[in-house]
């Protein structure tokens, strides 16, 4: 459910007050960062027990406010069904708003929404445009990054929600690839096997290392 943040994470310093003390004291503000902090205090029960409801309202002050993080949060509980009935449409419109904003992850998400039909039709050209706004944000963690790099790699070799260019899915794979993505690090290898055997070879042999059994046996046929 995305990285919700434990208590230690929440508090600013060691002498921030604990218990009902530190949700009081968080409630005093109107900051959306704050509105965060109380929203996901109760989602991970921190306060008087876990609440969703009362997470959701406060994660819902946040989003409005500006948090990106409050809108990411928000399309995971409805895409996911965490403890309420899962709703495509809800997650949908907070993915929207984050990345209408440009947050990568919320952009990533609503891409796959797209790509797999979840909640409607799928729309491959949709899909595509938000997955290559997700490789935009540079902002994102390179995990985050190397997904959404991916994904993207895979719509061009494909031809998928985009015109096919086999050149220019290597390049993004590769970029993919260069992070750690083991599935980026097969594609561009199988790829770039007939351009550039040594980069080639070291990306599948990375996929390998990470236990891609495709990888390891293309490697063993080119002995």
């Amino acid at each position: 459910m995305g990285q919700l943040r434990r208590r230690k994470e929440l508090e600013e310093d060691e002498g921030e007050p604990e218990g009902p003390k530190y949700c009081a004291a968080l409630k005093r503000a109107e900051d959306p960062q704050s509105q965060l902090e109380i929203g996901l205090a109760y989602l991970d029960g921190i306060c008087t027990g876990q609440s969703v409801y009362t997470a959701v309202y406060w994660l819902e002050q946040a989003a409005k406010g500006g948090s990106e993080t409050a809108m990411y949060v928000l399309g995971q509980i409805y895409e996911n069904g965490i403890c309420l009935e899962k709703s495509p449409a809800s997650a949908a419109k907070w993915y929207r708003w984050g990345a209408d904003r440009g947050h990568g992850p919320c952009a990533y998400n609503l891409a796959y929404m797209y790509e797999n039909g979840i909640g409607g039709p799928k729309d491959p050209e949709k899909a595509f445009a938000l997955y290559r706004k997700a490789s935009e944000d540079s902002s994102s963690d390179e995990d985050a990054l190397s997904d959404a790099l991916f994904a993207v790699g895979s719509m061009m070799l494909r031809g998928n929600g985009t015109e096919k260019d086999p050149a220019g899915a290597a390049e993004v794979l590769s970029r993919s690839a260069e992070l750690g993505h083991a599935g980026a690090q097969l594609l561009a290898g199988k790829i770039l096997l007939a351009s550039d055997r040594g980069k080639a070879v070291s990306f599948l042999e990375k996929a390998a290392e990470q236990g891609d059994e495709e990888a390891a046996k293309i490697l063993s046929e080119l002995e």
